[in-house]
């Protein structure tokens, strides 16, 4: 039976918003940019294009669960579902289901291989032949790029879709002898290869370890950073130089086992902003050079969690990151380019320790969000100020960025009982499809929030404080037996 919800105004008085992979726990984590006040784009003008709460936008069982999420302009929403991609005209209402190629190679987890940009329409998907660019707008294969079928494959599409990337690793040759790898780089709007080139053998494959790693490109596609992953352990990363392949950066580590740990941004041209379990650094990629450091002295051997920084994220449109270090916790924010420690938060005697390891979320470009702790707690990094809440913490949260302009609006929190959205401003309530199972899964365009589940979606109007719709997929028929 089909299981729809439609939902009415839900009356919230939204005051003005002031307001950043990552990306997903398994992926090195994008640039998140900077934050702008909340408001409808003027091109989009309501009086002819309102979007209307509707129940017929129901997708059939036939495309499996729901894996990603994202806008390719003001009303139109594509969802990447087991099977195919999902196209939902919101002010129509209509939905279009476009099944994957059906020799569709899997990840090594078995799920779709397949990478989405979270803004600028374009996707690459895992095939025989090598790998398909896709025009989420228009639905069409723009290319096939060359992917050599190997042990171990993965690909990556840029958050704002300009560039493709693959990574491919052989298997190894012998008991405990690294299999070899290869990256190409393409541009995400003709398919135009614009670099091939191997990897250090530290990257490729050995023994029963598949995990290869991931690739994030430069925002100008100057290079590539590549990042090794053994099991939930990242082990290596590097960065390369697009057309030549040239090495500019090897930073060999060991961090635990926590997603997110760790931050790798390209904060400039030639620049780049690299965090680890002891500190951070800034790097100049013409000469190799670290050009400014922090090293934070740890109070117990690496192996025990409360002596590593094991949540980190870089403040919007700045050099700073945020680190958390050990359960305590104790919260650092650091400035690359001035190369100084702005501020050191220490909530020991403030807050309960954290049961998990605490993590940390922007809010905007000043205030970040404790997550894991027994209270809500933001931190100011501008004052210094530490604002501890008296309601119930938020098990999980995650930043959402407005598609349409690169900006952060705030963070969707999932606590016990709720589903929020919070800048430094405010607080709105959502519905629990936001928050998922527990994590939160969420795209924004304009004044619009999509959420999703494995099996449901859900827009939120933040202007017109209306939920747009609900809906749940249809269970998948049972078996006749005959």
């Amino acid at each position: 039976m089909l299981t729809t919800f439609v939902m009415g105004a839900l009356c919230l008085e939204l005051l003005a918003c002031a307001s950043r992979h990552e990306r997903n726990a398994a992926t090195l984590p994008h640039p998140t940019p900077s934050p702008i006040a909340l408001s409808r784009p003027p091109a989009l003008d309501m009086s002819h294009r309102a979007l209307v709460a509707t129940a017929s936008l129901e997708p059939s069982a036939a495309t499996g669960e729901f894996e990603a999420i994202a806008f390719v302009d003001d009303t139109h929403l594509v969802v990447q579902a087991e099977h195919g991609f999902l196209s939902y005209d919101l002010r129509a209402p209509k939905l279009e289901e476009h099944p994957f190629p059906s020799e569709l190679v899997p990840s090594d987890d078995g799920r779709p291989n397949v990478s989405m940009s979270e803004r600028g329409g374009r996707a690459i998907l895992a095939v025989p032949q090598g790998a398909e660019l896709w025009d989420l707008v228009t639905m069409r294969k723009l290319a096939t790029l060359p992917f050599p079928k190997t042990e171990s494959r993965s690909l990556d599409m840029s958050r704002d879709g300009a560039f493709a990337s693959t990574l491919g690793c052989s298997a190894p040759v012998a008991p405990a002898v690294r299999g070899k790898c290869h990256v190409d780089v393409f541009s995400g709007k003709t398919g135009q290869r614009m670099g091939s080139f191997p990897v250090r053998a530290e990257m490729g494959v050995e023994g029963d370890d598949v995990g290869v790693g991931d690739t994030l490109v430069s925002p100008d596609g100057r290079y590539v950073a590549v990042e090794k992953n053994w099991h939930s352990f990242s082990l290596f990363r590097a960065v390369y130089e697009t057309a030549t392949g040239k090495e500019r950066l090897f930073d060999p580590d060991i961090v635990n086992m926590q997603s997110g740990a760790r931050v790798l941004d390209f904060v400039a041209p030639d620049t780049l902003l690299l965090s680890r379990h002891d500190g951070a650094k800034r790097v100049d990629l013409v000469t190799g050079r670290t050009t400014a450091k922090l090293v934070v002295p740890l109070p117990g051997p690496s192996s025990a969690p409360t002596a590593l920084m094991t949540s980190h994220v870089r403040l919007p449109g700045s050099s700073r990151v945020a680190a958390v270090l050990g359960n305590g916790p104790t919260v650092f924010v650091w400035d690359g380019t001035e190369n100084r420690m702005v501020n050191t938060f220490r909530l020991a005697n403030k807050v309960a320790p954290c049961l998990a390891n605490c993590r940390l979320v922007p809010l905007d470009a000043t205030h970040v969000s404790l997550v894991g702790t027994s209270r809500p707690v933001a931190l100011d990094s501008a004052t210094g100020a530490i604002d501890i809440g008296t309601g119930e913490a938020a098990e999980e949260a995650a930043a959402v960025v407005d598609a349409s302009t690169g900006t952060l609006l705030g963070t969707v929190e999932h606590h016990a009982s709720s589903c929020l959205l919070r800048t430094a401003a405010r607080v709105v309530p959502l519905s629990a499809t936001f928050c998922g199972d527990g994590s939160p899964s969420i795209a924004a365009r304009g004044a619009f929030l999509a959420g999703h589940t494995a099996k449901g979606l859900a827009v939120f109007d933040l202007v017109r404080s209306t939920n747009v719709f609900e809906t749940r997929q249809a269970p998948a028929p049972a078996a006749s037996g005959h």
